[in-house]
């Protein structure tokens, strides 16, 4: 299992098993199984360092939303690949999640919520902060 994880690492580029992936529920369990045993103290310190160095995150809720991060952020690159900007539009019809999360990490930076490393890549893509902007430069 240990090996499957860091196969998952390689090709998803995090260790966040979502339980209703269907192909990875044996995973998913694994990681469940880890997590509990770090919190009873019972697992290897040796053991948790490895599993760190894989990248393995401890506290479940925070690792699938750095991971849900990390697919909306990759959605937003592909939206820019094929429209040439990250101004998604909130009703967007063919993935209303996609604008909705744009608006959201516009507030959260607004509100100093999002991380720097966030930050960064949002404006990597190019994304604008305030919206207001980018219509008085059109």
């Amino acid at each position: 299992m240990l090996e499957a994880l860091r196969e998952h690492r390689k090709k998803h580029g995090h260790c966040t098993i979502v339980r209703s992936d269907r192909e990875n529920h044996a995973l998913s369990t694994y990681v469940s199984y880890l997590r509990a045993l770090k919190k009873r103290g019972r697992l290897a310190p040796e053991k948790v360092g490895e599993l760190e160095a894989i990248g393995l995150r401890w506290d479940a809720t925070r690792a699938y939303y750095e991971g849900e991060w990390d697919r909306m952020r990759a959605r937003l690159a592909a939206y820019k690949r094929a429209h040439g900007h990250c101004d998604v539009p909130v009703r967007w019809r063919h993935g209303r999640r996609l604008g909705s999360w744009v608006v959201e990490q516009r507030a959260r930076k607004a509100k100093g919520l999002l991380s720097e490393d966030q930050q960064q890549a949002l404006e990597k893509l190019g994304i604008t902060w305030r919206i207001d902007d980018r219509a008085w430069e059109r």
